[in-house]
């Protein structure tokens, strides 16, 4: 039972590179840490605005806009990857700072270091972590998704030349076997081989040769006996009278 060759599996590849992906993860959690309070105090909570965290969110915002320049399967382009991680290298001493004195803010009124703090320092941090990534890949020269792993992913197989013998699956399934070369042999110029010689026990009358030749009719044994005994006795006479 013949079984068809099932197409090979194609590699999938995600729409945004793993780098970029981590720098708008890291920038998602810096826009969530601006909307919660950085200090959590009896008299009041106090928000990113009256610390004075904005400059962060405004450091990491044109980071997000590079991570979407094309092509989005690739990672950051080299001048503007380091462009981006200076950008993220001066927002993450910030998000440190703040969280300092969002410390000593919340000891001075009796209250504690709100969850805003935090976000703001791991946001910053992933953002950093995201670009090194994408510029250390470009750098080591390792093997990136994007285009030319999905143009390989789809690329068709090529096709198989006229020339080459297709392999079929014999009716017992599984062994393959190879027909013969279905091309016309080329001929040499060669003249045909000359026609053996029949044999002594066989009939040379089967033969093709003697198809065409005409065999003589055989006289009459009668007829033939008749005229040897006239042209003995014509002789004999010519014998016995010499001077006739």
């Amino acid at each position: 039972m013949s079984t068809e060759r099932q197409p090979a599996p194609t590699t999938t590849t995600l729409a945004f590179h793993s780098s970029r992906i981590v720098v708008d993860v890291g920038v998602l959690i810096v826009m969530f840490a601006m909307s919660r309070s950085f200090v959590s105090a009896p008299s009041g909570n106090r928000s990113s605005l009256a610390l004075d965290a904005l400059p962060a969110l405004l450091l990491v915002a044109p980071i997000f806009v590079i991570t979407l320049i094309p092509d989005h399967t690739r990672p950051i382009p080299r001048t503007l990857g380091w462009a981006a991680l200076v950008l993220g290298l001066a927002a993450f001493p910030f998000a440190i700072v703040k969280y300092l004195d969002s410390s000593v803010l919340a000891s001075t009124l009796g209250g504690s270091v709100g969850i805003g703090s935090w976000l703001l320092v791991i946001g910053t941090l992933v953002t950093v972590a995201g670009i090194a990534i994408g510029l250390t890949r470009s750098a080591m020269g390792l093997i990136s998704g994007g285009t030319p792993g999905r143009d390989r992913a789809i690329r068709p197989t090529a096709p198989r030349s006229a020339s080459s013998p297709a392999v079929t699956e014999t009716a017992f399934g599984g062994g393959s076997s190879t027909p013969a070369d279905p091309s016309p042999a080329v001929s040499t110029g060669s003249p045909p081989p000359a026609p053996t010689r029949p044999l002594a026990d066989e009939n040379p009358f089967g033969s093709p040769l003697f198809d065409s030749l005409e065999i003589p009719a055989i006289v009459d044994a009668e007829k033939q006996g008749i005229l040897t005994f006239e042209t003995e006795d014509a002789g004999e006479q010519a014998a016995e009278d010499p001077e006739d």
